[in-house]
């Protein structure tokens, strides 16, 4: 999962995936800090220069 932000560091959430659709919900406050549609042309994982 990507990350929030800094300012959601230690915040518990649940997510709510659907399909290419995710919702990052703080569980208690009911904050919606994060939101996305994967773009599944897009590669999410880092690359490490070798």
């Amino acid at each position: 999962m990507h990350h929030i932000s800094r300012a959601h560091k230690g915040v518990a959430i649940i997510k709510l995936i659907n399909d290419l659709d995710i919702r990052a919900i703080a569980t208690q406050t009911g904050e919606l800090p994060r939101a996305l549609t994967l773009d599944p042309t897009r590669g999410y994982q880092p690359h490490h220069k070798t």
